[in-house]
């Protein structure tokens, strides 16, 4: 054993079949990978990892295993990298649902793996439900994580001013999506009323496809960035929203970025005119925007296409942090 930290190359790895009986509510890929580590070196213990690597070279993922070899005796080690770690299974939690809940500031998170039929949407970050309005289709295949959400007509959210979810002058939303539309608003996200004081974000994508960011500071004035292409390709997407700024209560220094697929793609200073991120939401939807009882019941300007993994900080979440959960979620 030349080195206590081996990265086995693909002539090294054997996929072997397995059974498994899948507890509840969990899902496994039953797939394997063994290989055999030559004991002649000193004994110890050794961390043998292996790497997931995509056709172009990028790592995927990484999966180590600690592993304890007597001097001069051999070992077999054996990685899961496709399935839930005894950590995960213990907790219930898919690795991607324990990263995105590890993430510093996570106010919501509404995965879209609801039952199908269900008439609720559960936060696994807290008790913040949302109600189904109209055309929500649940359980079908997933985008990131476990199943996304067809919409077709309807959304999921609430009406009404969601107790403990609030703007505050620093967010990130971060939510998956595949969408066709060319619609002028195809609404993913919408956090507004008719008043003024009562509007916080909306997201969308445009007739030219690209997707859309639009704020309100405290004093209602309203700002946007767009994506600089489409992402209207059918493809998964992932897609984040920040709101940053080195004074958040004058909003000195506030910044808006966009990214797609792991990475920034726009990033603009935002001249807020003294005032911080609105601070105030009496409702909270996706998949429709809906802004008071004038609207229709299911919402207005649907999102045609498939949701998945909704969630939402109160902090500016790092490049980093938001290239991992992307990595976490197309890990398949």
């Amino acid at each position: 054993m030349a080195s206590p930290d081996v990265v086995l190359q693909a002539p090294d790895v054997v996929g072997v079949p397995m059974t498994y009986q899948v507890p509840a509510a969990q899902e496994i890929i039953p797939l394997a990978i063994t290989a055999a580590i030559d004991g002649s070196g000193a004994g110890g213990q050794y961390l043998p990892t292996v790497e997931i690597v995509a056709p172009s070279g990028a790592v995927m993922a990484r999966c180590p295993t600690t592993t304890i070899v007597a001097a001069g005796a051999s070992a077999n080690v054996s990685w899961f990298p496709l399935s839930r770690s005894p950590t995960s299974a213990a907790t219930g939690l898919t690795p991607y649902e324990q990263l995105v809940l590890s993430t510093g500031g996570i106010q919501l998170y509404w995965k879209l793996d609801d039952a199908v039929g269900a008439t609720q949407v559960v936060d696994s970050f807290d008790s913040h439900l949302g109600d189904v309005f109209g055309a929500v289709t649940f359980g079908q295949p997933k985008l990131a994580d476990v199943t996304s959400a067809l919409f077709a007509g309807g959304m999921c959210g609430k009406k009404v001013e969601i107790p403990g979810i609030l703007g505050t002058q620093l967010m990130t939303l971060i939510v998956w999506f595949t969408t066709t539309s060319v619609a002028a608003v195809n609404t993913i996200a919408w956090a507004d009323t008719s008043a003024p004081s009562g509007r916080w974000f909306q997201v969308y994508t445009d007739n030219t496809g690209k997707l859309n960011f639009n704020f309100f500071a405290t004093d209602g004035t309203g700002f946007g960035v767009a994506t600089p292409a489409a992402v209207n390709d059918g493809v998964k997407h992932s897609a984040m929203l920040r709101f940053t700024a080195t004074t958040p209560s004058t909003g000195a220094g506030a910044v808006a970025s966009i990214g797609i697929d792991g990475a920034i793609v726009t990033s603009s200073p935002i001249a807020m005119g003294g005032f911080g991120l609105a601070n105030t939401n009496r409702s909270m939807v996706i998949g429709a925007r809906w802004r008071n009882a004038f609207d229709d019941p299911n919402g207005t300007a649907p999102f045609a296409g498939r949701l998945d993994e909704y969630a939402v900080f109160n902090s500016a979440i790092t490049d980093a942090q938001y290239a991992a959960i992307d990595a976490a979620g197309r890990v398949i």
